[in-house]
């Protein structure tokens, strides 16, 4: 480079770099965070689809792309790499919307909002990193704008976790009919009284909603909270679902005459029924029932038919699936019960037949968890059959309940 000038090497290195084999002369710090932002947002997709539960493949494809380019920018550099990484959080962030809005619309439900607001906040870090580092001259504050953007994130986070603090769970009445929300999903069926009350239970960590659909009828249902909503819909079957992007679930929500079975739960000046386990050994108590129930002063008495895995119309549903098979057959216990203003700590006795009781006690632990969930344990026989009203069945549960 004896023979060559200031200024040709200077117009050598801008050649070089509108090329894009040579990093732009801005602040290293610029690039840093830039990558250091595309690997953070393809973490965060990955969360994303983890607290929400649900597979968005426009997400699994930047949770392989981000990295990817972060490695490239890191390696080498270049304007046209740093533009690239300035243009795809845009894209991250434009495909997230659906989700991003309502979540933090309701910073209550602390996992969606902390996810989806850290998850903002490193995307406009990343796009302004990106754009500042492609320039082509130095510029100093990647420090500065990384600092406020972590004061901005805690602050949230803090504000959100204030807000799921203080909310709380609606007071469950009795004779609300129960529609809980577990690992997302609604209950096939939901019967209630005309008049009467749901009470919306979700076991996520994420928020559902409760949609009754064409009838005004949309219930919030924040993570890990109850929500108590009357029903205000005339008798007849009504198809219900979660409005929530990218979250499956629906049901039918069957509401009777407010003069049925379910108003005549019996005052609290009438008799109470008494309870008094019988157990002349404790390994029962230990699988979860009772050998025997002492009951007095019981007001009314509730013979169930056979309830098995059938659909609201009738049809037999998830073949093959025990553990889902067994989850329908106490849904459906548990309408039938809600019919007469009863739930699952009411059964007095809970017989099941099953086609293979070797794959009925591996997924017994359904059974066991939805009953120990109410305290209840009631003596039952389980028996094995050769098969039920339809082949696809594997299990029937069959019951009966007092108050």
């Amino acid at each position: 480079m004896a023979g060559t000038t200031v200024d040709e090497r200077t117009r050598a290195s801008r050649s070089g770099d509108r090329d894009g084999a040579i990093e732009p002369s801005g602040d290293r710090a610029w690039t840093t965070t830039t990558v250091i932002g595309l690997v953070s947002l393809a973490v965060l997709a990955v969360v994303t689809q983890i607290v929400n539960e649900v597979l968005v493949p426009p997400l699994v494809i930047f949770a392989v792309v981000l990295p990817s380019l972060a490695a490239l920018v890191a390696v080498r550099g270049g304007r046209g790499l740093l533009r690239a990484a300035a243009v795809l959080p845009v894209v991250l962030l434009a495909a997230t919307a659906p989700f991003a809005v309502e979540d933090l619309a309701h910073p209550e439900s602390f996992p969606g909002f902390a996810t989806t607001a850290v998850l903002l906040i490193v995307g406009v870090v990343t796009i302004i990193a990106g754009v500042v580092a492609s320039r082509d001259r130095s510029t100093r504050g990647a420090g500065t704008l990384v600092l406020a953007a972590a004061m901005i994130c805690s602050a949230a986070l803090v504000a959100a976790g204030v807000a799921s603090i203080s909310t709380e769970s609606d007071t469950r009445d009795e004779s609300d009919a129960v529609v809980k929300a577990s690992d997302g999903r609604f209950p096939e069926t939901v019967a209630v009284a005309a008049g009467g009350a749901l009470f919306l239970d979700n076991d996520d960590a994420y928020r559902h909603t409760f949609v009754v659909e064409d009838e005004g009828f949309r219930v919030e249902m924040p993570a890990l909270r109850g929500r108590r909503a009357a029903v205000t819909l005339e008798p007849g079957s009504y198809s219900f679902f979660c409005d929530v992007p990218g979250h499956d679930m629906e049901g039918t929500l069957v509401v009777s005459e407010a003069d049925s079975a379910t108003s005549q739960t019996p005052s609290t000046e009438e008799a109470v029924m008494n309870r008094n386990s019988v157990n002349p050994w404790p390994w029962s108590v230990e699988m979860g029932f009772n050998q025997g129930e002492l009951v007095t002063g019981q007001h009314r008495t509730l013979h169930l038919s056979g309830q098995s895995a059938m659909g609201a119309g009738g049809a037999p549903m998830h073949a093959g699936d025990m553990a889902a098979q067994i989850e329908l057959s106490v849904d459906n216990i548990e309408a039938v019960l809600a019919e007469a203003g009863m739930d699952l700590s009411n059964l007095v006795k809970l017989n099941i037949y099953t086609t293979d009781v070797d794959l009925l006690m591996e997924s017994y632990g359904v059974l066991a968890a939805r009953l120990g969930a109410l305290g209840t344990a009631p003596p039952g026989s389980l028996l094995g059959v050769s098969r039920l009203a339809f082949p696809e069945l594997m299990v029937e549960l069959e019951a009966t309940a007092a108050d």
